[in-house]
């Protein structure tokens, strides 16, 4: 059993952290996905395609981990975006 199986996903709040922590990362993926989509090379075109349309493909499921956090009555302010200083220091210069 790990983590996920432990959890108390009746309790609401639970819930809804789960899915701010969702939101969270989706907001990321797809910048994620451009910005490797752009270090390929001209000859590397296939690999630079499927990472737009992978990133095209996760657009907007953000908007549905936070449909479900409005629906419980919660609001991204009640679970701020956790600050990863070397998460955003590596995209930064990269």
């Amino acid at each position: 059993t790990g983590a996920m199986t432990e959890m108390d996903w009746r309790n609401p709040r639970v819930y809804a952290d789960f899915m701010l922590q969702n939101y969270y990362y989706i907001c990321y993926t797809t910048r994620i996905l451009c910005a490797a989509g752009a270090r390929f090379s001209i000859e590397q075109e296939n690999l630079h395609q499927q990472c737009l349309k992978h990133a095209d493909e996760e657009g907007s499921h953000e908007k549905l981990s936070l449909s479900d956090v409005k629906t419980l009555g919660f609001t991204t302010e009640d679970f701020p975006e956790p600050f990863l200083p070397m998460f955003h220091f590596r995209i930064a210069i990269h």
